[in-house]
């Protein structure tokens, strides 16, 4: 009976550690299940989220920048042929400005020539009225100082406009009036009237409407001759 006893005690004994075993190793197993559990939800999950949002927000930005690229290629493409077409403008514009210039300072140059030249002619006919007068013709002498004073209002030499005047003054002193109705006197008038009319209507006022004056004072006989 003792012995029966001890054996059934035995046996829960045995079957009672079998089950606090069991349960152990089931707490066990569910205390690593749920600490994994933790883990996979506290760190690997937010990475994976993370990783996840990154992907996204690369494949967003680069939508972004092709939508962008995409809206803004015509108006680079348009901004560059403006700026192509401000640069065509540009030359054109400067080649015009330098053409202009140039051919300003051409003319400039022809007009400075001419008047280079005037003064030339201008200065040939003075010397010849000086050797006029040497020889005593008087009225040669007289044309040749209105040619040269003509030239030189040309030629836009107030000196020797003025040197020549002067001695077309000076020769009114020097001419027979009784000559003045000869061929070459009344050529002289007429010459001398057109000077005097040039050098009077000259703009600006100033030196050359004198000169003008003094001629006409210097050969204002040839009036009372006329009547």
């Amino acid at each position: 009976m003792d012995n029966t006893t001890n054996n059934i005690q035995l046996i829960l004994e045995t079957i009672n550690k079998f089950y606090s075993d069991a349960w152990l190793s089931l707490v066990t197993v569910l205390a690593t299940i749920i600490a994994a559990s933790v883990t996979i939800v506290g760190i690997i999950l937010p990475l994976l989220i993370s990783y996840l949002q990154r992907r996204q927000q690369s494949a967003e930005f680069k939508t972004l920048l092709a939508e962008i690229d995409k809206k803004y290629e015509s108006e680079i493409i348009n901004l560059k042929n403006e700026n192509q077409t401000i640069k065509n403008e540009t030359e054109e514009k400067l080649k015009a400005i330098i053409e202009a210039i140039v051919s300003e300072k051409f003319s400039e140059f022809n007009d400075s020539m001419e008047n280079e030249k005037k003064r030339q002619f201008g200065a040939m006919a003075h010397l010849q009225a000086m050797m006029n007068l040497f020889r005593n013709r008087l009225f040669d002498s007289g044309l040749d100082y209105i040619l040269a004073t003509e030239l030189f209002y040309k030629g836009k030499s107030e000196y020797s406009l003025a040197s020549s005047a002067d001695s077309l003054v000076s020769l009114s002193k020097m001419i027979d009036k009784e000559n003045f109705n000869s061929e070459k006197g009344l050529k002289f008038q007429k010459n001398l009237y057109s000077l005097i009319e040039l050098l009077k209507n000259h703009e600006p006022k100033g030196l050359v409407n004198k000169l003008g004056d003094d001629l006409e004072s210097a050969y204002f006989f040839l009036k009372n001759l006329k009547q």
